[in-house]
């Protein structure tokens, strides 16, 4: 390459990079690189292109490589310049309506098919969820939108992506329509986004007033429990004529339909009955939800099952009551068969991940796709906790993984030891004076 020719590519890099064509005159400028590695111009402007990309690493290299070769006022200037950037680029812009843009940086463009591409990307500002539309502008000032369908890889997808992060997504989208260096917008998919909140809103049901268990309901409850069905069966049902505006005999009803054996036994008449409860006033019943699920669980629906009782985990649930809650997801979850599912958060309360074993876990951490210090619990449901408190014990090899030092848990042989010997001394204690 002779020096007319390599000054004229770097003339249109120049150019380029004036256009805020950042990926085409980083092209030309590592041509040149290659031809005259040592060229003082070429990587300063190298330095300045790759900050734009979002390449910060990067960038900070090749400003290593002019450290001591260039003035030091010149050094302190491109050191500002790349700073200025890296800034810029994670600092939220605004949008018209005040709201914060989601912008990214194309760094790459794969091709898998004429309607499907998967591009590398430098989030510069905001966040995207999956199913987001990145909106392109084509030749001519043509718009068109492009669904984010996955983020991340196919082995470790994940839901979200933020400022400053670097990662692949997969679009619905024609891959000529995008070139690299782009910038991308989206408006946030309120519905994807609605799916990642880590807290439910309060719209879900709640234990009911307990006026509709009348002393007669209670009674008959009382009967099931003895295990006399048929008798509690002829009751309930004179109840329903009798009161045909209250749900709770419709509850019970349901409930001696699953506990009753052949041939009283019905778990289609309990789905019937649980659902006119439902119907009648027991949304916000507890214990109709819990039937309601149990029912569709028996009828081979416990998808949905789980779903509602799912509902129940409400902002402001006790304790106690939370803690309840996540046992009996837990158990429905194990006689159903239905798995188990470990949910991931960010420092923004957002779910970004979601894994249905251990090893998945393990994968997203190892791959960077969930931070080391998210939050983490099991089956959707229940309190955030640290993930050495949450899963550390279930998967040593995530905690050795992440270097979380485990202590030796007590043993249930141990606790109940302690009972045997408290139980013990209170005999001992007190077994004189009862025997008075």
């Amino acid at each position: 390459m002779t020096n007319e020719e390599a000054k004229a590519l770097y003339d249109r890099a120049q150019t380029l990079f004036g256009e805020n064509q950042y990926a085409q005159a980083l092209e030309i400028l590592d041509q040149l690189d290659q031809e005259r590695p040592n060229s003082r111009h070429v990587n300063y402007q190298r330095a300045l292109c790759l900050a734009e990309l979002g390449r910060d690493e990067e960038a900070d290299q090749c400003a290593l490589r002019l450290d001591g070769k260039i003035e030091a006022a010149a050094m302190d200037k491109l050191r500002a310049a790349i700073n200025k950037v890296g800034q810029r680029a994670n600092t939220p812009s605004p949008s018209k309506d005040g709201t914060t843009a989601n912008v990214l940086t194309v760094q790459g463009i794969y091709p898998a098919s004429t309607d499907q591409c998967t591009i590398m990307v430098h989030i510069r500002s905001g966040v995207f969820h999956v199913n987001d539309q990145l909106v392109i502008v084509a030749p001519g000032n043509h718009r068109t939108t492009a669904p984010i369908l996955r983020i991340g890889t196919a082995e470790t997808p994940i839901n979200l992506v933020r400022a400053g992060q670097n990662v692949s997504m997969l679009l619905k989208a024609d891959p000529d329509q995008i070139s690299v260096g782009a910038s991308l917008s989206a408006a946030a998919n309120e519905e994807a986004y609605a799916a990642t909140m880590a807290v439910t809103m309060d719209t879900q049901p709640r234990a009911a007033a307990t006026r509709e268990m009348t002393q007669e309901l209670i009674a008959i409850e009382k009967m099931m429990k003895r295990g006399e069905y048929g008798d509690a069966e002829r009751l309930l049902n004179v109840y329903v004529l009798q009161h045909p505006g209250h749900y709770s005999a419709h509850r019970l009803l349901a409930r001696l339909y699953l506990d009753a054996p052949a041939p009283l036994g019905s778990e289609k008449r309990a789905a019937d009955h649980i659902n006119k409860a439902y119907e009648k006033g027991g949304a916000k019943d507890i214990a109709v939800i819990r039937v309601l699920a149990e029912a569709r669980g028996r009828n081979g629906d416990a998808g949905q099952g789980l779903a509602f009782l799912e509902r129940l985990d409400v902002p402001g649930i006790e304790p106690e009551a939370r803690s309840a809650l996540a046992k009996w997801v837990y158990d429905y979850r194990e006689r159903f068969k239905l798995g188990h599912v470990w949910q991931f958060s960010d420092a923004f309360g957002e779910v970004i991940y979601e894994a249905s074993d251990h090893e998945s876990a393990l994968r997203a951490f190892s791959k960077g796709a969930v931070p080391r210090d998210a939050r983490c619990r099991r089956d959707r449901i229940g309190d955030w906790q640290s993930v050495d408190e949450a899963l550390a014990y279930e998967a040593p090899e995530i905690a050795k993984f992440l270097g979380i030092e485990l202590t030796q848990r007590p043993s249930m042989f141990f606790f109940s030891l302690v009972t045997l010997l408290i139980v013990a001394i209170l005999l001992a204690m007190f077994g004189p004076m009862a025997l008075r």
